[in-house]
């Protein structure tokens, strides 16, 4: 049998040309069966209300690949040249406009973005599916109208986005939006402490913030690469961008984070994350630009900076004490305020 899965994403009936010798994954917001989890914080501003039938698409569909990606366990330590790395993903999933997504050119973008950033190889199935959002919770924390951003920054909380957000605002004098990820409540406590010293100490621009919340329910993941979470991460992010008017997404990480040029022979193509890859932007911008009205430009203004060019952006900023805060860890679970970082990568 192939290592994948046959995901049902909300109950969704396979057709007759779905592949059967791929293990059944039913993946669900909703129901007795929910085993994830989705909400969309607007943190400090009410910046998402009423979101489009294709922007919830996508973010429903990113979350449903994301739910996959971290159930479906990618060989085993014994697999020393990677040789059961790639997975194959049959995709059944409801969407709001299904003869968008079944088109050629969005679904030829959709998995060369997917699979570029994985690895693995997808296909989907598309059905109509229900008008109601269901678990996509929108929740407004703070109160009045959304501040004109400029652009909108992916903020992780880590070393590379805090540089980016700071340069933004001190030296080139933009007005970013920040958007983030969360999976647990350290990483949660930590962007929140960032966005709030960046407030005190730039008050010229108000940092709205929009957070998404996404992760199984009732599970812990079982595989922990999560190669997909870039593509979750962008998803929102443009999202934010399109309902805004926004033209221009920003996702910085340094280039050799993001080239993630291989140091060792067995480490190639995804075994080194591609999260900012210029391929990998490039193919999300095909896909952004045909689900989105409002064209939307991705850029990584960090990709020919070292980490330690980026480090010497923040002391030069007279901010080098907040690198202190930063956690630039992948591996969220189990770290605590005292121990952030594994330690196990460069």
């Amino acid at each position: 049998m192939k290592s994948g899965a046959l995901v049902v994403c909300e109950g969704a009936a396979p057709g007759r040309t779905a592949p059967r010798n791929l293990v059944r994954l039913p993946l669900a917001l909703t129901g007795r069966g929910a085993n994830l989890w989705l909400k969309i914080e607007n943190v400090s501003q009410s910046i998402l209300r009423n979101l489009k039938p294709r922007t919830i698409d996508l973010l429903r569909i990113a979350l449903y690949v994301y739910g996959a990606d971290t159930t479906t366990k990618r060989g085993t330590p014994k697999d020393v040249w990677a040789d059961s790395w790639s997975r194959d993903f049959h995709l059944v999933v409801p969407v709001q406009e299904p003869t968008l997504w079944a088109s050629q050119s969005v679904s030829e973008a959709l998995t060369d973005a997917l699979e570029f950033a994985t690895g693995d190889r997808f296909a989907f199935e598309f059905r109509q599916g229900s008008p109601q959002p269901g678990q996509l919770i929108l929740e407004n924390v703070g109160e009045g109208g959304v501040p004109i951003g400029d652009l909108v920054t992916l903020f992780s909380g880590g070393i590379d986005s805090l540089a980016a957000v700071i340069d933004q605002v001190a030296r080139e004098e933009r007005r970013p939006v920040l958007v983030s990820h969360r999976s647990v409540g350290t990483m949660d406590a930590r962007q929140r402490q960032l966005v709030s010293i960046l407030k005190g100490r730039f008050p010229q621009w108000s940092f709205p913030h929009v957070s998404l919340w996404a992760s199984r329910r009732g599970s812990r993941a079982i595989e922990n690469t999560q190669r997909s979470r870039a593509f979750l991460y962008l998803a929102l992010a443009t999202a934010v961008a399109a309902e805004l008017g926004i033209e221009e997404v920003r996702a910085c990480d340094n280039g050799v984070m993001s080239i993630n040029l291989p140091r060792l022979a067995q480490t190639v193509g995804t075994m080194a994350t591609r999260s900012t890859h210029p391929l990998f932007l490039k193919h999300f911008q095909g896909l952004a630009e045909l689900v989105f009205e409002t064209q939307v430009r991705i850029t990584n203004s960090f990709l020919e900076k070292t980490r330690f060019e980026v480090v010497e952006m923040i002391r030069d900023a007279r901010q080098a004490d907040l690198i202190q805060e930063t956690v630039s860890c992948a591996r969220t679970e189990g770290m605590t305020q005292i121990q952030r970082h594994c330690g196990t990568c460069t």
